[in-house]
């Protein structure tokens, strides 16, 4: 099978289709904007490389299987907005290879139906000085079914580490089912990690609250829904200059 090469070697706003197997590499010292595309229900396996010093935030809009492995270098930066609508298994690895780099990683899964997601995202310490975090936020109606498997994983010799990890679910159904499995893989004393996990349903107090204000049970909870998810989303329009319809 051939493998699609995509070079980046220039700063800016970058979109990408993937083939069923590619590589990015993106040069030192760039700061870029990559949008990724895909064709929906096939299975997608892509590498990126990001060059030391580089600046990359990245978004995904998940509607098919994908495997992606990232490799940060020296002082590196990589941001990533993941946004699930439809049923997807999705398996991400990165790895921070180079001192000083940092990733954060954020998604956001709004599904319904019969729609199930499987996220399993790993970041891999295996040098020191470097910073991650995971925000998961799914919000969850119908029968649809989410896991998130989130791990920091933390070499022996990847001293004064910062993880940190966060899943919040709403679920807007008695159907709807969430399994989240937050872990922590620590090898050095010389860390600070943490993680955790809440789920929940919307807050009928808030409900009552903006009702009282004039607004109807559905748009009050459309409200709050949007209050959920918005954090993620305003970013993800704000960084990558796209418009995101839920």
């Amino acid at each position: 099978m051939m493998t699609n090469s995509i070079n980046i070697s220039e700063s800016g706003k970058h979109e990408i289709l993937l083939a069923k197997e590619s590589v990015v590499s993106v040069g030192e010292g760039l700061s870029v904007q990559i949008l990724e595309k895909n064709e929906a229900h096939k299975n997608f396996s892509v590498k990126y490389y990001i060059g030391k010093n580089a600046k990359v935030i990245h978004g995904r809009i998940m509607n098919s299987d994908n495997h992606c492995e990232i490799y940060q270098n020296e002082n590196s930066s990589y941001e990533l907005f993941s946004l699930y609508k439809s049923s997807s298994n999705d398996t991400l690895n990165v790895h921070l290879t180079g001192k000083d780099s940092v990733c954060d990683i954020k998604s956001v899964a709004f599904l319904d139906k019969n729609s199930s997601v499987n996220a399993k995202h790993t970041v891999f310490h295996e040098i020191d000085n470097c910073k991650s975090s995971q925000l998961f936020k799914a919000v969850l109606n119908g029968k649809s079914k989410s896991e998130f498997r989130g791990n920091i994983i933390v070499q022996k010799n990847a001293y004064q580490t910062e993880g940190t990890q966060l899943c919040k679910t709403l679920l807007l159904s008695d159907e709807s089912q969430m399994n989240a499995v937050p872990e922590l893989s620590i090898m050095n004393d010389d860390v600070k990690c943490s993680h955790g996990n809440a789920i929940g349903s919307l807050d009928e107090n808030a409900i009552f609250y903006l009702c009282s204000r004039g607004l109807s049970e559905t748009e009050a909870k459309e409200l709050l829904i949007d209050g959920f998810v918005r954090e993620i989303i305003d970013l993800m329009e704000q960084e990558l200059g796209i418009n995101v319809q839920l």
